[in-house]
């Protein structure tokens, strides 16, 4: 039955639930606030989780993952121990149930187009090949990158997100193809990636991107027009899938509608630096808002 889908989904995401808000200052590294936070209000994971190992101890059970939480809460172990675990045990615990699931997050997020949902659920989804044929924005993202060529020679991914799911596919072409690849993401969570440069700053007008030859973005939010910058005064090739946050600042160009913003936005950059460029709609069949501003470097 998932008859409580919906509970785990809402309690998992919403910034109201004690428990979301007490694991996001865990994630966050905050040990001390969430202790403080568990101090003042009911945290009810926090109760089960001390009841759960009190009774896999008396029945003498093996439960991996509720020790490396209990470990990470009352123990202080690193928390991307979690991250390591659950990537490095994928075949273990084999695709029971993904072909189920995949059809759930169809019906509700995909056909019903309800995607105001953060997007490490995409990156988590992607990675566990939940999403089917078509539907999946990283996959097609990459397949835009690879029939532009864009992965050649160095390349880089601003805004990866707490697990960078696209630099993790784009990584074995670019390899082949003898290029580098860098990430830019502050918040980046997991970083065990060998091939990547992770560089855990915000990407501004000042980076320095002398030896990048393109630019990717896939939904970077207030780093857009930052990174559109960089590729027209750098003459730097771009690819940009923007969200639908207001991140107008430097243009002044006000949002709206998400494809006229960036259709705007391309006009004002080409305007300016007298360049080419084009606005791609390439989710459109999905029901995802996300235009993507092309640019070939001179």
């Amino acid at each position: 039955s998932f008859a409580g889908f919906g509970d785990i989904l809402m309690t998992c995401t919403s910034t109201n639930s004690r428990n979301f808000t007490f694991g996001k200052l865990i994630g966050e590294g905050k040990l001390k606030e969430a202790e403080k936070y568990a101090e003042h209000t009911t945290v009810e994971g926090l109760y089960t989780l001390k009841s759960i190992k009190e009774l896999i101890k008396r029945e003498h059970v093996k439960m991996e993952v509720v020790d490396l939480i209990s470990d990470i809460i009352m123990n202080k172990k690193d928390k991307e121990e979690m991250l390591k675990f659950i990537y490095s045990n994928q075949d273990k615990y084999d695709d029971r149930g993904i072909d189920k699931f995949r059809d759930i997050i169809s019906d509700y997020y995909i056909d019903k187009k309800f995607w105001n949902i953060p997007v490490s659920y995409f990156q988590i989804f992607s990675k566990f090949g939940v999403f089917k044929e078509g539907q999946d924005i990283y996959l097609e993202f990459f397949k835009l990158l690879n029939e532009l060529n864009f992965l050649e020679g160095n390349v880089c991914e601003i805004g990866a997100g707490g697990y960078p799911r696209l630099a993790e596919i784009m990584l074995p072409k670019i390899k082949l193809n003898g290029g580098t690849l860098t990430i830019y993401e502050p918040e980046i969570l997991y970083t065990d990636f060998k091939g990547i440069k992770i560089v855990k700053e915000k990407f501004t007008e000042d980076t320095n991107i002398e030896s990048i030859d393109t630019l990717v973005g896939l939904m970077p939010c207030i780093a857009s027009e930052s990174i559109v910058e960089q590729a027209f005064f750098e003459n730097k090739n771009l690819l940009i899938g923007f969200c639908a946050c207001d991140h107008s600042s430097r243009s002044g160009i006000k949002k709206g509608n998400n494809k006229y913003w960036a259709e705007a936005l391309c006009n004002y950059y080409k305007k300016r630096y007298g360049n080419e460029a084009e606005i791609l709609s390439l989710f459109d069949n999905i029901g995802v808002d996300i235009p993507i501003m092309v640019r070939h470097k001179r």
